[in-house]
């Protein structure tokens, strides 16, 4: 694990030695850092010590800074459920790659970003739920909950999971994107055995217990309103992607229900069907037989 954050803000080079000891010791991480996740060009320019001297020195910047070491110290302590989650995966899917973990200020643009070997962590987006700086950008506090740092490290490997998993169904229906997200929270409880499941979610002890008892009134909701076979991107967004709620339900209903739903209906499959390991588990191309398998009918 590479603490770039770090490097960046209490080395004592100067700014061009600095960019060209970190093009030597993170050569898989640099353009995608600068370019990608801070925007501040191309850092082969030959002018580009300039924008990274604006960078060092930024009072907002070297604040996220000082806020992030207060919070997480220097070491790499704090990021051992991180790293114990990634040395599980490589358990279960031994022929994938592991990536590298950059810890590095983002500039609150990525809680987490990822190249194809490379997991950055922002660890200026886990300060605590009041930061002042999230305040100030007008956030949601319903993705306010999970700027906590308890939160980091199952964010940051559904993260990669999501690049490692990708969505291979054209204009998926709404089934198959509750078996697909259903999947990867699958894995996440499994290289998380020790975690919370309502912390792997990203919701509130209560909203999981509401979600909880009222399994089977989302589930007939979803039924009733036609949705399981939806191709509409519409009803995608509604109940997969952030939202304060879910669409149509009680105002108590968190938002991604579709998520918690479809890890439900893998946990269902998996009982069912004890023989599937995980890896084989996410080798199913059709993730209709799944869904239809699972025998889920709460």
């Amino acid at each position: 694990m590479a603490r770039l954050d770090i490097a960046l803000f209490a080395s004592p080079l100067g700014h061009k030695e600095l960019l060209d000891s970190l093009k030597k010791a993170l050569p898989f991480a640099y353009q995608d850092y600068f370019k990608g996740i801070l925007r501040l060009g191309n850092p082969d320019d030959s002018t580009f010590s300039v924008q990274l001297a604006g960078f060092r020195n930024d009072f907002y910047m070297k604040q996220l800074y000082e806020k992030a070491l207060q919070r997480y110290g220097t070491g790499s302590a704090p990021f051992k459920k991180l790293m114990l989650g990634l040395g599980r995966y490589n358990y279960y899917f031994p022929k994938k790659i592991v990536p590298r973990v950059v810890v590095c200020i983002s500039a609150l643009n990525y809680a987490a970003a990822v190249n194809d070997s490379t997991l950055f962590v922002g660890i200026d987006m886990y300060l605590g739920q009041d930061f002042e700086a999230y305040l100030a950008m007008n956030m949601p506090a319903y993705i306010r909950k999970r700027r906590e740092p308890e939160f980091l490290h199952s964010e940051s490997l559904r993260a990669w999971l999501l690049t490692e998993f990708p969505m291979t169904a054209d204009r998926p229906t709404f089934s198959e994107n509750l078996i697909y997200h259903g999947r990867l929270m699958t894995i996440l409880r499994k290289i998380l055995p020790d975690e919370k499941p309502y912390y792997i979610m990203g919701y509130t002890k209560e909203q999981w217990d509401f979600c909880e008892k009222n399994l089977r009134n989302i589930w007939q909701y979803f039924v009733d309103a036609g949705l399981l076979q939806s191709r509409e991107s519409r009803d995608v967004s509604r109940y997969f992607e952030e939202a304060p709620f879910s669409y149509g339900m009680p105002s108590e209903t968190p938002g991604r229900t579709g998520i918690w739903l479809g890890w439900k209906i893998v946990e269902n499959y998996l009982d069912q069907h004890p023989q599937v390991t995980l890896d084989s588990l996410m080798k199913i191309q059709d993730l209709q037989t799944i869904f239809l398998q699972s025998g889920f009918r709460p």
